[in-house]
Order: structure tokens, then sequence, then C-alpha cells
């Protein structure tokens, strides 16, 4: 299969569900360098190619940035600002367990009652 197999990122999605698709598709070297032309000038590639190589950048640092602004471009800066934020909550803070309304001491309880 291809890589590129359920990689999409529909337009008629909301702002949260784009960046967080964006977020999980191929690194910033592998598919983001041709998402990129559609926000960035040539010159900001080179250079923020150029910073991924030689250390300068993370590419998960360079990555949310572009995705922050295409998802920008459909849904408006502070939309993408605030899926920007509830992705770092989610994903980096591991936050989720508050985001469906359970804490892990009540999912450890309930699983350790159905066995």
């Amino acid at each position: 299969m291809s890589k590129s197999v359920g990689n999409i990122v529909p337009l008629n999605t909301g702002a949260e569900d784009m960046y967080g698709k964006l977020m999980s598709g191929p690194g910033f070297r592998d598919g983001y360098v041709h998402a990129s032309r559609y926000a960035w000038t040539p010159r900001d590639i080179d250079e923020t190619l150029n910073g991924v190589e030689s250390g300068k950048l993370h590419p998960r640092d360079v990555k949310m940035k572009l995705a922050r602004e295409i998802v920008s471009i459909f849904y408006g800066e502070d939309a993408a600002q605030t899926a920007e934020l509830a992705f770092i909550q989610i994903f980096q803070k591991k936050g989720i367990t508050n985001r469906i309304g359970m804490n892990s001491r009540s999912s450890r309880g309930l699983l350790s009652s159905m066995f």
C-alpha cells in the first residue's frame, strides 16, 4: 500500500480535525514541502529545510507552524490557534482523558472492576 492511503485532509472538516490530520501525516521532509508551497515562499521553504537539516529547527515545530498556517487559510487565525492549543493539550500534554470526561484513576478502577 502507498504511504498516502488514509492521509487525506478533507476541506469540509473542522479546524481541530484539519490541524490533527495535518500533524498526523508524513514528516515535514516527506510531504510538507509540497504543502508549504501554498503557504510559504520558496525562500521560506529553503530557510526552513536548512534549519531542520542543521538542527536549528525541530521538524515537529515546523510541522506545527505549517499546519497552523494551512488551517488559518480555511478557518482564520483564531480557529487555527485554538486548534493548535487543543492539539498540544491532547497529544503533547496527554490531556485526552480530560476531554472525554475520564481521568486515569477512574479508568483504572473501571478496568479492574471488569476483570
